[in-house]
């Protein structure tokens, strides 16, 4: 794990990630974590590889983190017990007609969510097509036509 001290002290972004995957320094980490305590803007980011590290994860008790499960070819049996969803699982989430109508028409990851970007252009997503530019249209008349 890197670690800079001053790097997390400078405020040089809105939100500073820090990841971190096994093995780990557990004085670093605790130096971070607290660190992290008094500043909203850090969140950190755990790689996984078994239900071991996630125990040790959930048990820092973080408000900021998110963790990602990773294959190393060894852990299948991890994933087949506590990452993949089974067809059972899937088939027991019951859609009504309306949601099924409304995801066909709409991306719920992105419903409300509009980008602009440093030239002015405003898009959903990276590889939409562009929705027009601040600089040449207004902002209303933009989510109007979204």
């Amino acid at each position: 794990m890197n670690f800079d001290e001053k790097a997390l002290r400078t405020q040089v972004a809105d939100r500073i990630c820090v990841t971190v995957s096994f093995p780990i320094d557990n004085m670093i980490l605790q130096k971070i974590i607290s660190l992290a305590k008094n500043n909203e803007s850090i969140y950190f980011v755990f790689f996984i590889e078994d239900e071991k590290q996630y125990g040790f994860v959930e048990s820092l008790n973080l408000g900021h983190s998110t963790i990602i499960p990773v294959f190393n070819q060894t852990n299948l049996h991890f994933f087949e017990e506590s990452i993949f969803t089974s067809e059972r699982d899937l088939m027991e989430q019951r859609l009504s007609m309306r949601e099924i109508f409304r995801n066909q028409k709409l991306n719920l990851n992105y419903f409300g969510v509009l980008t602009v970007y440093a030239d002015g252009t405003v898009k959903t997503t990276f590889n939409s097509e562009m929705l027009g530019n601040i600089y040449s249209d207004k902002l209303i008349e933009i989510i109007y036509h979204y």
